[in-house]
C-alpha cells in the first residue's frame, strides 16, 4: 500500500502542475474584445437613461455569446497587460475614427442629393420685407 501512494503523490502532483500553466481559454478574440469595447465605450457615453444603456449593454453581450461575468474576467485577466489594452485602445480609436469618417461621408451624400428650394417657393414662405412700408403714427 505504501508503494503505491508514493507512486501517485508524484504524479498527482505532476498533474496539477500542469494544469496550473495552462491559460484559461478567452471567451473572446482579441479583435473581438476590441469591437466589443469599443462599442461599449460608445454606449457609456450616449446621452440615454441608465436604464436604455443596461438594455443595449446586455444586447450588445448577447450578440457576441458572452455573458457580462465572462466580459469581466477576461478584462480581469488583461488589467496588467499594458501592452495589451494599449492595443485595445489603438484599435479602439482607430475603429471609432473610421466610423466617424463614415458619417461625415454620408451626410455630404445626403447634402448634395438633397434639391434645393426653387426660389419661388421659398417666396412663398418668406414674406416680401422691402415692400412693406412702416406705419407713421
Amino acid at each position: 500500500m505504501r508503494k503505491s501512494g508514493y507512486f501517485i503523490f508524484p504524479l498527482l502532483i505532476l498533474l496539477l502542475a500542469t494544469a496550473c500553466r495552462q491559460k484559461p481559454k478567452e471567451a473572446l478574440s482579441r479583435g473581438d474584445f476590441v469591437a466589443l469595447y469599443s462599442r461599449m465605450l460608445v454606449i457609456q457615453k450616449l446621452p440615454v437613461p441608465e436604464k436604455e444603456r443596461i438594455v443595449r449593454i446586455k444586447k450588445l453581450l448577447k450578440e457576441y455569446h458572452i455573458s457580462e461575468e465572462q466580459f469581466l474576467a477576461q478584462k480581469e485577466r488583461h488589467k496588467n497587460d499594458v501592452d495589451f489594452w494599449l492595443d485595445v485602445y489603438k484599435q479602439s480609436r482607430d475603429r471609432l475614427e473610421e466610423q466617424i469618417q463614415e458619417i461625415y461621408k454620408k451626410r455630404k451624400e445626403r447634402k448634395a442629393t438633397k434639391p434645393k428650394p426653387k426660389t419661388e417657393s421659398r417666396k412663398m414662405f418668406l414674406p416680401d420685407i422691402k415692400k412693406k412700408k412702416p406705419v407713421v403714427k
